[in-house]
């Protein structure tokens, strides 16, 4: 059936016969699956770039693709809510309120009043709020609220901050309460803009309240979460001490009072053991397709788990792929693994590495690369993932379980977690190990003496690496109020 959409002919044989398929207008569906495959790709490049005004060109053509496809009766499908929500998403950035009515009247067209409040009105209330409509995106959740639609953080969370930043006390501290009574949890932003408004206001009657609320609930408080508490506190006569510095073995020290333990969140043997056979579990889920390929991962991970048993763990995991590609502008850098795997090894802490085969195999022998790899191999602190198999769930699994034999667990990445946190479910608790446990790192130029952020863009090359040393940031503190 696919080769008679493509090609527009197809035969089959009836015994010596040979039977001629009858023709279809495939020919409009196999330019316009080329095209569409171009125009899907041309508008996730907007979508990274923020150019609202190609996007919107970019929907008109998909638009037409999709009709033309529709006329031809080869395809009845509409545009993907995704890719209205997509382009929805820049117009709320930009502010721009009449290409944004325009999107949303296409997506009540198209899918319905229903699952234009069930997919949009998040976007809607945060474009409204943060443009100052305080009463348009009350009348956007209302209409959420009647349809019974699920309430999120997103939800509440812009209008909380667009009330606070009005200074209406009543208004924010409402929406708080009803969001608390929905059995939502916010987070350290939400609770530093509800910190900034007592501060501001003079209001104490829901300062009290609210830091009970923010010492149960934030296990981890951010930055701003601490800076805001620092200003309503002094603000009220009293003092707050977070100039705390954390080095590699948990001390905290602000150079006046000696010093303190670093905060450690750990997990009880339960919620590790159910963490790491979800871990497996995901695993094997991916693999399904294929008989032969779940053949091959069970037996990968069984090797794994053998090994990490004999093992016995390791303090610090690091994440190879993350710090190999870190800064490199899209190439690996064996030199930069070695320089972090070598920081570790001389401060005497048991160090493992995890690196997926297809970085470990095929290298020339002469090679300085295949010469780091071996050494690694060597000393047994590689551990090479198989095809099939996430390497961010070894160096995840390795973490979790060495918790059970050593005394302290690290784990190096600049990988924030999010689609980790997304298949836990997004339980706090591993949110909270993970950030207790993960080392951040930069990397400094020698030549230059700058750093280079994890959000900038860097043209380094492979032959640029060896001026490059990668350098572990300071652990911040988790707390410490």
């Amino acid at each position: 059936a696919k080769g008679a959409r493509v090609l527009g002919l197809a035969t089959r044989k009836a015994g010596e016969a040979t039977i001629a398929m009858p023709k279809r207008p495939a020919c409009v569906y196999e330019r316009s699956s080329d095209g569409l495959r171009s125009l899907l790709g041309k508008l996730d490049a907007c979508t990274r770039r923020k150019d609202l005004s190609e996007a919107l060109a970019v929907l008109e053509q998909l638009r037409l693709t999709y009709r033309q496809a529709d006329e031809a009766k080869v395809s009845s499908k509409a545009i993907p809510i995704k890719r209205y929500l997509q382009v929805l998403n820049m117009c709320a950035e930009a502010c721009d309120f009449e290409s944004l009515e325009q999107v949303c009247q296409e997506i009540r067209k198209v899918h319905g009043e229903g699952a234009f409040y069930a997919s949009a009105a998040d976007i809607l209330i945060r474009a409204h709020s943060c443009s100052g409509n305080i009463a348009k995106a009350l009348e956007l959740l209302q209409q959420v609220k009647h349809r019974g639609l699920p309430l999120r953080r997103r939800t509440y969370g812009p209008l909380i901050a667009a009330s606070c930043a009005d200074r209406n006390t009543g208004q924010a501290f409402a929406l708080y309460r009803e969001a608390c009574q929905a059995g939502i949890r916010f987070t350290g932003q939400e609770y530093a803009d509800l910190v900034r408004l007592c501060t501001t206001t003079g209001l104490e009657s829901e300062i009290r309240p609210l830091l009970t609320d923010i010492a149960k609930t934030q296990t981890l408080a951010s930055s701003d979460l601490c800076i805001a508490l620092e200003e309503n506190f002094i603000r009220r006569g009293g003092s707050a001490r977070t100039n705390f510095v954390a080095d590699l073995k948990g001390k905290l020290s602000d150079g006046t009072s000696g010093q303190q333990t670093l905060p450690n969140f750990n997990l009880k043997s339960e919620i590790i053991e159910e963490y790491l056979e979800q871990i497996l579990q995901t695993q094997m889920l991916n693999n399904q397709s294929s008989r032969r390929k779940e053949k091959a991962v069970q037996k990968a991970l069984r090797k794994f788990l053998y090994r990490l048993q004999r093992d016995g763990g390791a303090e610090v995991w690091i994440d190879g792929a993350n710090v190999g590609h870190f800064e490199m502008g899209g190439s690996f850098s064996y030199q930069q693994v070695n320089s972090v795997y070598k920081h570790f090894v001389s401060s005497g802490f048991r160090t493992r590495l995890v690196l997926h085969h297809s970085r470990v195999h095929g290298l020339p022998r002469e090679s300085a690369e295949y010469k780091i790899v071996r050494n690694w191999i060597n000393n047994s602190a590689l551990y090479i993932t198989p095809n099939g198999v996430n390497d961010d769930a070894y160096w995840m699994y390795g973490g979790l379980w060495s918790t059970r034999t050593q005394r302290r667990v690290f784990i190096v990445t600049n990988d924030l977690g999010r689609d980790h946190q997304y298949a836990f479910g997004h339980d706090p608790r591993f949110f909270c190990f993970m950030q207790s446990h993960v080392i951040r790192f930069r990397v400094k130029d020698v030549d230059s003496k700058k750093w280079k952020s994890m959000s900038e863009n860097s043209p380094l090359k492979p032959h640029k690496t060896l001026s490059s040393t990668p350098t572990i940031a300071k652990p911040r503190p988790v707390s410490g109020l």
